[in-house]
C-alpha cells in the first residue's frame, strides 16, 4: 500500500512507500514549518532591544534592555541549537525580512524624541511582550513534543518556559510602569 499526501493544488502524492516514511517526512515538515516561522522573530526583537538600547542611554531602562536583550540572545542560540541538530539551516531572507519588519515597526511607532516617547515604549514593550509570548508557548509545545525526539530530550524546554515567563513578568512591570507615567501626566 502507498501512503497518498494531499499537495496544494489538490492532486495526490503518491512517493512514500510506507507510513512511517510518510509520518516522519510530515513531521520534518512541521519541524522545518516551525523554524522558519519563529527563527526570524529574535532578529526583530534584538534589532528593537538595541534601538530601545540607544533610545534610553544612561538611564535606568537601558540596563533593562540590555538584559532582556541578552535573554533574548541566548534563547535565539538555544532554539538555533535545537534546529540544528534536527537538520535545519536559517534562512538569511527570513531574518532579513524580520530586520526589515523590525525598522517598519520602528517607523509606525515613530522612535524619535517628543511628546509621544512614553505611548511609543508602552507600544514597544507590547511588541516586545508578543514575542516572548510565542516563545514560550514555542518552549511548551516542544516539551509536549520531547518523548518523539531523542534530540528534543537534550534540552530542558520547562526550564526555557519558565525563564520565558520570567521575561514577561519583568516586561509587563515595565509596561505597565510606562503606562502609569504615560497615560497618569495626560
Amino acid at each position: 500500500m502507498r501512503y497518498q499526501t494531499p499537495l496544494a493544488n489538490g492532486a495526490r502524492d503518491e512517493s512514500f512507500s510506507s507510513k512511517k516514511q510518510w509520518t516522519r517526512t510530515r513531521r520534518e515538515r512541521n519541524w522545518r514549518f516551525t523554524y522558519r516561522t519563529t527563527m526570524p522573530a529574535p532578529v526583530a526583537a534584538i534589532e528593537m532591544l538595541e534601538h530601545l538600547i540607544k533610545t534610553h542611554a544612561d538611564k535606568p531602562l537601558e540596563r533593562f534592555f540590555r538584559k532582556l536583550c541578552a535573554d533574548i540572545r541566548l534563547d535565539r542560540r538555544q532554539l538555533r541549537n535545537v534546529m540544528t541538530v534536527l537538520g535545519f539551516q536559517e534562512s538569511t531572507v527570513r531574518d532579513t525580512g524580520a530586520w526589515m519588519a523590525e525598522k517598519l515597526a520602528r517607523t509606525k511607532l515613530g522612535f524619535s524624541n517628543g511628546k509621544t516617547v512614553g505611548l511609543r515604549l508602552v507600544e514597544s514593550l507590547e511588541i516586545l511582550q508578543l514575542g516572548i509570548t510565542g516563545k514560550r508557548l514555542l518552549w511548551r509545545a516542544m516539551s509536549a513534543a520531547i518523548k518523539s525526539s531523542p534530540v528534543l530530550q537534550q534540552s530542558d524546554f520547562t526550564a526555557l518556559e519558565r525563564r520565558a515567563m520570567k521575561q514577561l513578568e519583568r516586561v509587563e512591570a515595565k509596561r505597565l510602569e510606562a503606562a502609569r507615567a504615560t497615560f497618569g501626566a495626560a
